[in-house]
């Protein structure tokens, strides 16, 4: 778990316990990815190997999305990611239902 880094209000991370309890089949807890909000990527927080993850989005326009994010600021709405050179109307439909900006 990385103690340093910064969560956003709503954001759950689950902390899997390293403790046994006698032979439950429960599956082993995971952590939430950085940047991912229930199911859906926020295009403000995550970094470029999570935005990279995103259909029709690789490293080179994962890559565009933080540098545009840290000159211009946060995305305000998801229709902000437009102004990323590549992403279009149709990248973005693509996109649409995967992204969210908190």
């Amino acid at each position: 778990v990385n103690l340093a880094r910064v969560l956003t209000d709503g954001e759950q991370i689950v902390v899997p316990s390293t403790q046994t309890d006698g032979g439950s089949d429960a599956a082993p807890a995971t952590a939430a990815s950085p940047g991912t909000a229930a199911g859906k990527v926020n295009i403000n927080t995550a970094d470029a190997a999570t935005l990279d993850t995103l259909p029709g989005i690789g490293t080179s326009t994962a890559a565009k999305i933080v540098a545009d994010r840290e000159a211009n600021g946060p995305f305000k709405t998801i229709e902000d990611l437009k102004r990323v050179s590549g992403i279009g109307d149709k990248k973005f439909s693509q996109l649409e239902g995967c992204i969210t900006v908190g």
